[in-house]
């Protein structure tokens, strides 16, 4: 375990917990960063960031890149980004449409309303979503572990990953350990049959 060099505040017993156990499941190394001035922090109620920042371990581990803890004690495990709206619409339509869609509010995005006007819009973007958000709830309820699309950003373009949440809080180390595995593994399998989509 790397030890803090001057300057740098030691690793909390739950950082180290966090760490080891991904690095015994995984092989890959996370390290606590600040949150990047050029995109917003996951949460706005973090207490710490860590991030996987090799190159051969993030293409060995795209299911698991970024780790966060909330100030109630809840752990988030991140993926890299699964893709955005504006490629998406690219991709599927044309480089026209996706210039449009940048005039696009998605804060309504699991209204009903929204849904169906998008929908008619862009409907095989909205269904990739749904396909997304679908498969995350599946392996969620098959693997104990609270699966999720997460999305950020609103006006003009939406990015999504795929999130596990720990729920840590006044909870035993093996506990944790137990539900640290269930995540990654239940990420990994997300993952993969996401990323075939």
């Amino acid at each position: 375990m790397k030890k803090a060099s001057p300057g740098e505040e030691p690793l909390t017993r739950e950082q180290r917990l966090v760490i080891e156990t991904v690095r015994d499941l995984l092989g890959v190394n996370f390290e606590i960063v600040n949150a990047p001035v050029e995109f917003p922090a996951p949460s706005k109620d973090l207490r710490w960031l860590m991030r996987c920042r090799k190159r051969e371990e993030i293409e060995r581990a795209p299911f698991l890149n970024t780790i966060w803890m909330q100030n109630d004690g809840t752990l988030w495990l991140e993926s890299l980004v699964l893709g955005d709206t504006v490629e998406w619409i690219e991709n599927a339509y044309d480089e026209e449409s996706a210039a449009t869609s940048i005039d696009i509010d998605y804060a309504g995005l699991d209204e009903e309303g929204f849904r169906s006007e998008f929908g008619s819009r862009f409907p095989l973007v909205l269904d990739r979503i749904k396909a997304y958000q679908e498969t995350a709830a599946r392996y969620s309820s098959s693997s104990w572990a609270h699966l999720e699309i997460r999305r950020s950003g609103s006006k003009g373009i939406l990015v999504f990953t795929l999130a596990a949440r720990v729920s840590t809080f006044k909870v035993k180390e093996e506990s944790i350990v137990l539900s640290l595995r269930k995540a990654v593994n239940g990420l990994s399998a997300a993952y993969s049959e996401i990323t075939q989509i």
